[in-house]
């Protein structure tokens, strides 16, 4: 018979000591959460943060002065059957061209860049010398929301 009240007895147990260690893990695992969630949160409460639209930012550059631009995509071209030029449709690969092109805000910082002659994110004059590797790609290549020196063509050309 006591053979049957520790047998109980131990399962009773068992069953309480499940119950609190998945409790703890619960409590912890969400603990962790909150610290990691208010950790990310609190880069975006910085000072550095610019909150500005990129219209308001496209404003306050026009109002100092500054040939200010929103990025124009290449696929709107694709949409519209390209522009019509001496009876051929062409479809332009690169931005507006020598202009100063407000982009996107993944960063706390609107990303800013003066284009080349084409229209892309290289430092002007860089075609004089002939084309010796050329990148093609989507954002990844232009380096579009990063820091600027950090895009992949940056880091190629200082190698």
């Amino acid at each position: 018979m006591s053979k049957k009240i520790t047998t109980h007895f131990l399962k009773k147990n068992w069953k309480i000591n499940t119950a609190i260690a998945i409790f703890l893990i619960v409590i912890v695992a969400y603990s962790i959460e909150f610290v990691l969630f208010f950790r990310s949160q609190s880069r975006y409460l910085s000072a550095d943060i610019d909150m500005r639209t990129r219209h308001e930012v496209l404003e306050d550059l026009r109002s100092k002065g500054v040939d200010a631009w929103p990025p124009v995509s290449s696929t709107i071209f694709i949409k519209s059957n390209g522009l019509l030029s001496d009876n051929n449709r062409i479809f332009p690969l690169g931005g507006i061209s020598q202009k100063t092109i407000v982009y996107c805000n993944e960063i706390g910082k609107h990303k800013i860049l003066e284009s080349d002659e084409h229209g892309f994110n290289n430092p002007k004059g860089l075609y004089k010398n002939g084309i010796t590797a050329a990148l093609v790609g989507d954002y990844f290549a232009f380096g579009l929301c990063g820091m600027s020196g950090e895009d992949i063509g940056s880091r190629l050309r200082n190698m």
